[in-house]
């Protein structure tokens, strides 16, 4: 049943947490834990208040947890989203 599904939502969130990063970062292509910790923060952000909205109730002791790995996640991306190598082609 629902026994892995904290988890998974868990994972979920830190890998979209990486890509938002990564995909920003590249962009940017400078500061990427930076880019990365404030791409982290707000993901932690939204789902934190979604999270409250519908479940009606208070932050939990795997808040810190999620906010820990959400974060991580995103600095990490960040970090590889900027020195990702450059797909311009130059003669």
């Amino acid at each position: 049943g629902f026994k892995y599904a904290a988890l998974f939502a868990t994972l979920s969130a830190a890998f979209g947490g990486f890509a938002a990063s990564f995909f920003l970062a590249g962009k940017s292509g400078s500061r990427g834990w930076l880019t990365g910790l404030i791409t982290g923060i707000c993901a932690f952000l939204i789902i934190t208040v979604i999270s409250l909205a519908i479940n009606r109730g208070a932050m939990t002791s795997n808040t810190l947890f999620h906010l820990v790995i959400i974060v991580l996640a995103s600095v990490i991306g960040g970090i590889l989203g900027v020195n990702k190598p450059s797909e311009k082609k130059f003669i």
